[in-house]
């Protein structure tokens, strides 16, 4: 595109000129690219591209994949690769980021270290699939004093020894109420802390 003179000459030499601009042809313009955010377990995200101009009929390709329509659905966390092209080739293209939502986390109140297999541990949980890092993990009793410490290592470690199991200083702690603080990680690499109570019966 831009400004050109075109020149025309006859046989005897003589010459005509005139100015002519030649137009670019409308570029693709995006006006919004939404995010839906997808449910826990679930690979349900949607990205709605909203985008006009260009020449013709705009198709989507999303990292490489040929979509033919603006709203592509059912997608995983994870950063996408957009572009939009038109029918004589021009190209928007642009990356987008779905974040992983943050999933919730299940603590117990209640620890009962009577090797039944069942509540000996005082152990959070969460979906298997989702993957948390347990940052700093403590346990207090009801006068402060820290009777468990442990952290930096997987939600869904097999690691027993890494959970409190109601003991202090290699003896059984006594029944009562201790106070936990438990930071964590989550996959969208957002920290989050707990605090509570537990009851440790025997």
């Amino acid at each position: 595109s831009g400004e050109y003179i075109i020149y025309l000459r006859d046989s005897n030499g003589c010459i005509a000129q005139e100015p002519i601009f030649v137009d670019k042809t409308p570029g693709v313009t995006v006006t919004s690219i939404d995010v839906t955010l997808p449910d826990c377990f679930n690979d349900n995200a949607i990205i709605e591209i909203d985008a006009s101009g260009g020449s013709g009929n705009l198709e989507y390709e999303i990292n490489g994949n040929l979509e033919v329509n603006p709203i592509i659905n059912n997608l995983p966390s994870g950063t996408f690769d957009i572009v939009i092209i038109d029918e004589l080739g021009c190209i928007y293209s642009e990356s987008v980021t779905v974040n992983a939502p943050t999933c919730p986390i299940y603590i117990p109140n209640t620890i009962s270290p009577n090797f039944d297999g069942r509540d000996d541990l005082f152990q959070i949980f969460t979906n298997g699939v989702y993957e948390v890092g347990i940052i700093d993990y403590r346990i207090y009793d009801r006068w402060g004093e820290l009777v468990f410490v442990s952290g930096l290592y997987s939600i869904h470690t097999e690691e027993k020894v890494l959970w409190w199991d109601g003991s202090f200083n290699g003896k059984p702690a006594e029944s009562g109420v201790y106070v936990y603080m438990i930071e964590v990680r989550h996959p969208n690499d957002s920290t989050e802390t707990f605090t509570g109570d537990v009851t440790l019966l025997r």
